[in-house]
Order: structure tokens, then sequence, then C-alpha cells
């Protein structure tokens, strides 16, 4: 039976706050949820108080109820693929009742304060209800899930103090038959602008949708009759986040080209006056699902205009292209919200530190303010303790809500230890100037996490112990993790000796003992089905002696290769030497990075660049199944004619059989880290973005 684990009080229940309440009853912990409603499930509740967000009765969800469900608790068979607002909404209360989740509930409670306990380092927090005086809990943990549906924003506008109709946000939005016979202008391009213009076309006498920048508009249902969603896979985003790596405006441009490209296909009538196109990036910005709003754009329903730059007179508004648009009744500005966390003290709010930089960007804290938090989830002052779900954006958010708190459940059990305090601050840093070049670019998606970063990805592994080991009392349980690709497997060794009570040294997949690898390239490899399903066993084998040798002697090979020397490498201290490959086993990309800086920037000319290429399955013999062919040449980084040296060149060089295209494949796919590469790619840039740690690039080519 699971122990208790602390006390944890979960701020919100809305979706967030729901699922959350069940991962941490999962794992012990005594659960206290506090929401100031009367009722769960937040905006997914219809409400006519303008004070609360809230679908409106015709909301139909944006996402598929594929995308859209828990984890463990599937929307019903019953339930179309896009569910209506009050359809999520009854799956929300069903999750409660199945889960048993009520008993620890607190309906029509406000929070107040939370602060943290100097003498014993509890939280402290203040609630009140409105039939009893105020009150004080201690908790061991608190995780604030109240969303990001907070505080309206509301751009300023020149002269609107001079406008005599009806201004509001769109929270306070319930009933479109309020505006009936009514000139309206909708002010911004988003998921809510749509839905309010499409609701105002059945009843308003004319509708206007103000907007500065385009948007990519798809339908819920695709040309292929699938949820448009679908399409969007784990495969994709990876790919997505590579390239971005490789190349971000490339990225930026294929990217944008394709949803542009299904968005046309769709609707193919786009007139150039609405100025939806050019869109800013996917990458960038969510594209806007609506079924409606093109073809009514068509027949005049709704009419696109320019933004507003001004309001000279009670019912006049004048467009940033100069034009003038008269008798306007009423303004909703669709303009977004900003999250607020005023029940904290200012040191522990993560949006409340100073920016400044961030401030003054196009798209800084004009839009929404920057939330210092690890990994997006926890307070960098108090990480094993604090945490935070709604700052940053969470696409499928009800699977990843779930998801997420699930890992502060592992995080707060203490079944997963949180880094040095150090690289806590410095990943914090790094993402804070991530989201300041964003910042610079685009409108980004809330608290946007930078992505595609290699040295995050891993390959969750499912270990079994080699029957020939099993005890007298039968086969131990499987030890479950996710391993980093850029790691080796037997740094396993130690603690699965531990877990299974037995020496190992070997690992082996379907039978076949897997190579001295990074466990990325292992997995590209074999593409097993995930979590790969391995046994370790007491075959030949090398500890991890014979893993840092095998890496150091591989760098030296790379290095060699790069610039016809190994001095660089050669002429490290131990000292760094054994750094170099701490860093590595412990997945340290920072310490990493600064160790190998002055191994890829020499004074040196580069001469070649360090790339293998695996081919599995070689022969047809059945023999052979399992094992693979490793290609490698001297490949310089430029052509003779000085162009930049691509994969696609590479490998018709070096394989032409596979790849007789330099530009597509035809035969054979290139992948790298999981993802497939674009054959245009640069070697140069794929060495210094996406070698492996040992500094080889380690492609697959697999045949299609």
């Amino acid at each position: 039976m699971t122990s208790k684990t602390g006390r944890v009080a979960v701020i919100g229940l809305g979706a967030y706050g729901i699922v959350t309440v069940k991962n941490m009853l999962e794992v012990g912990f005594d659960v206290v949820a506090y929401e100031r409603n009367e009722y769960i499930g937040g905006l997914w509740t219809v409400t006519t108080d303008p004070s609360k967000t809230s679908v409106l009765p015709t909301t139909i969800s944006n996402q598929s109820k594929q995308r859209k469900s828990f984890t463990d608790f599937p929307f019903p068979d019953d339930v179309p693929d896009y569910p209506t607002g009050t359809q999520v909404q009854k799956y929300l209360e069903d999750y409660a009742d199945h889960f048993q989740l009520r008993s620890t509930f607190r309906l029509g409670t406000t929070v107040t304060g939370i602060n943290r306990s100097e003498k014993d380092g509890k939280w402290v927090v203040s609630i009140n209800r409105p039939d009893s005086n105020a009150t004080k809990e201690e908790f061991d943990k608190v995780i604030v899930t109240n969303g990001t549906f907070h505080s309206p924003v509301m751009p300023e506008v020149p002269g609107i103090d001079k406008f005599e109709g009806e201004v509001i946000h769109s929270q306070s939005f319930k009933d479109p038959n309020d505006f009936k016979g009514k000139n309206v202008v909708v002010i911004g391009l988003s998921n809510s602008a749509a839905d309010t213009a499409v609701e105002l076309s059945n009843v308003a006498a004319n509708v206007y949708l103000s907007h500065r920048s385009g948007a990519c508009i798809l339908p819920r249902i695709n040309a292929q009759g699938q949820p448009s969603d679908h399409a969007e896979t784990i495969a994709m985003n990876r790919l997505v986040g590579y390239l971005k790596s490789i190349s971000p405006r490339l990225t930026k441009f294929l990217y944008t080209r394709a949803i542009e490209n299904s968005m046309h296909a769709t609707y193919p009538t786009i007139d150039p006056s609405w100025n939806l196109l050019p869109a800013p990036p996917p990458t960038h910005n969510i594209p806007i699902i609506n079924d409606h709003l093109i073809p009514l754009l068509t027949t005049k329903s709704i009419h696109s205009i320019p933004g507003i730059d001004s309001i000279p007179s009670p019912h006049t508004l004048t467009l940033s292209d100069g034009t003038t648009l008269p008798n306007i009744d009423a303004l909703i500005f669709c303009t977004g919200y900003r999250a607020t966390f005023s029940i904290l003290p200012p040191s522990l709010d993560p949006t409340a530190h100073s920016n400044p930089e961030y401030d003054a960007a196009p798209f800084g804290s004009s839009v929404r303010r920057h939330a210092r938090l690890y990994q997006g989830i926890f307070s960098p002052a108090h990480p094993d303790s604090l945490a935070f779900i709604g700052p940053y954006i969470i696409i499928s958010a009800f699977t990843g809500a779930d998801v997420v708190s699930q890992a502060i459940a592992q995080v707060f059990s203490g079944a997963y230890p949180l880094p040095p305090q150090s690289e806590i601050e410095r990943w914090c840093d790094d993402h804070y100037a991530y989201c300041l070049f964003m910042a610079h670019i685009a409108r980004a998606p809330a608290g946007l996490v930078k992505n595609g970063e290699i040295w995050s990805s891993t390959v969750p592994l499912h270990i079994t112990l080699a029957p020939s080991l099993h005890p007298s009392s039968g086969p131990p349980p499987p030890y479950l993790l996710n391993i980093p690709r850029l790691s080796y497997l037997p740094l396993l060794l130690p603690r699965l000796s531990v877990f299974f009570q037995v020496p190992l040294s070997s690992f082996t997949h379907e039978g076949i003992e897997l190579r001295l690898l990074p466990a990325g390239l292992l997995a590209d490899l074999y593409a097993p089905q995930l979590p790969w399903r391995i046994e370790v066993g007491d075959g030949w084998g090398v500890g991890e002696r014979g893993v840092a040798d095998g890496f150091m002697n591989s760098v030296k090979e790379a290095d060699f290769l790069r610039y016809g020397s190994a001095k660089g490498i050669m002429s490290m201290s131990a000292e760094n030497s054994t750094a170099l490959w701490d860093a590595v086993k412990d997945n340290n990309c920072p310490a990493f990075a600064a160790l190998t800086r002055p191994l890829l920037n020499p004074a040196t000319t580069l001469r070649h660049i360090p790339l293998r290429i695996y081919i599995p399955h070689p022969d047809s013999d059945t023999n052979n199944t399992g094992s693979f062919r490793v290609i490698q040449g001297l490949v310089p980084p430029r052509l003779p004619n000085n162009d930049p040296q691509t994969l696609g060149h590479a490998l018709h060089t070096l394989i032409p059989s596979l790849f007789p295209s330099r530009r597509d494949p035809i035969l054979a796919a290139a992948i790298l880290h999981g993802a497939r590469v674009p054959l245009h790619a640069t070697l140069e840039d794929l060495m210094r973005e996406c070698a492996y740690a040992d500094g080889w690039i380690g492609v697959v080519g697999v045949m299609l």
C-alpha cells in the first residue's frame, strides 16, 4: 500500500486542477483542492456572470476528443470527434466521479494568500468562504492550477474615452442577442475572436473583424475526413523541433508554406483583401480552428478590416489604413488574458521579476508576462514544493496537464530528483533568453518552451531480466525508465544489478546483442515500438570504464577527421577529459558545451565532417537480422564549387544505390535522433547542432 508522502494544496478546479488532484492522490499524497466557484470545470461551465470566463451554450471544442482526453479516461464513443462545451463539462464531472475525487474538493472557497512559514518550511494557505470566517491551513506542497484566463487584456486605443457605444472584453460576451441589430467590431484574430464574430453574424446588423496580422484558419475536419489536429503527431513535432535547431528560418518558411497550402486547399477562394495571408508562422502562433469564418467572410456576413488606429468621435473609428468606419455601436476586445498570481508574495510570483528587455520587446509583456519557472512548471525558489500548471501553454491541454501533473507527482514524492539549484537557475536564464528572442518575432504562445534540444530527448525503456537469471520465485517486475538519447546502456548496469539482485553485463533486443552505441542511435537502428522492450543479462559486455574509453577514442577520431589532427582533444587536461565524460554520463549539456566549444571552434580550418551512415539489415539473409552496415568516408564541409556540403549530396556520393537523388528521399530516408532529416540540410550545421556527444553525426538509412 502506498504511504502518505505529505499534504498538498491544489488551487483551482478547472481541468488542470481536477487531473492534478487525481495524480497526486495516486502517489499517496493527502490532497485538498480549492475552487472559488460552486462548480468544477472552470471555463467549461456556462455562466452569465460577466466577470467569469466561460464557454457559450453553442461552443464546440476546437480540439478533437482524442487530443483532449486525459491519458486514462477517454471520451465516450457516442460523443462526436469535436465535443460541445456541455459534453466537455460532463466529461470532467464524470472523471471526478470515476476516480472518486470529490471528497478532496472545497468548492465556494477563495484562496486569498499563499505564504511560506520560515519557521518550519510549511506552506500557509489563507482561505475564505462567504458563510464562515477566514481561516488558514498548512501544507507541505502547493500546486497552482488556476489556468491562464485571469485578467482580460484591454489594449489602449487613442480616443476610446470618446466612444459612446458599448465596450467589453470577450470574457463578458455571454449572449449574442445582446447585440441584435447593432454594428459590432470584434478586435483581434484568434480562436475566441473567430467564435465571437461567427456568433454575432446571426443577429448583428454588421460584424467587422479588426486585425493587424494574418492567421492560419483551418476547419475541424480536414480534406481526408479526419480531425485536423490528428495530423499533428509526436514525430512531426520532433521533426519540426530538430529542423528549428538546424535552420530556424527554413523551418519557419516550410512549416508556414505547408499550413497555407492546406488552407488554400480547403478554401481556394480566399480574398487577398481579407489580409489573412501571409500568416504568422505556426511555430509562433496557434492556427485558428473554425468551420464558418471563411464562408461568412465570403458571403460578407463578416467583414475583415484593418486594425483600429484611433477613435475620433462617439461612434466612428479610424483604421490603420487611414479609412474611417462610422456608425459603430459596440467594440468587443478578443485580446487575450494575463495570468496573475496576486495570492502569492512578489518573491514567489513567477511573473513578478524585472524583465526590462522583455517588457520593451514588441511582443513581450504587452502581450503576456514572462513566467520564470524551471521546465515551465517548478518555482526556482522552491522547486521541490511549489509548482504551476497554466503559465506555460499546453498543446492538447487535458492530456498535457495530465502528463505535467504526473511529473510534478514524481518530483514532489521524491521519485525523481531535481538537478542542483545552479542548473535550475541556468535553465531559467537560457529559457528567458529564448523567450526574449521570440518576443521580437511574433505573438508567441504563452510561456513558449524551447523545444528540439537533443540533450533533453530520451528513449523510454522497459527492461526485463533474461529468463536464464530468473529466481525460483518467478520473473521479477520490469525496470522502467527514460534514458537520454546521448547516453549509453551499460551506464544503467549498476542500478539494474541492484534492482534485479544479480550481476549484469549485457543487453539484448529480440535476441540480438546490442552494440556499444548511443541509446538514441540504437533506437533509430532497430525502430522498436515504445517503450523499447529489451533484456538485460550476464553475457559479454563492458562496464563504465570500457564505455568511457570507447567514447574518448571516438571523440579523438572525430577530432582528427575534422582538423587533420587530434591535437585539440589530446591537449585537453586529464581533469577536463574526466569532466567531459562526466558531462555525458550526467547528461549535463551546459558543462559539455563549455568543454567542447574549443574543439569545434579552433583556429584550424575544418577539413572533414565526421559522418557515419548505418544501414540496418544489409542482406535478405535471415541470419543477418539485427545486423547493420556502417559506411563512412572523407566528407569535406564544402563542394568543389564552394557550396556547403549537404546531407543529400554526401549520401548520394557514399551510397548512390540508396540515395540516387541529392534532394529527395526516393528509396530511403535519413533518420537522425528519431526524426527524418531533409536532404538539403548542411552537414556543418548538423555537425554543430545534431552530432552525438562523441562528435559523430550518426545517420540511419531507412528504406521507404
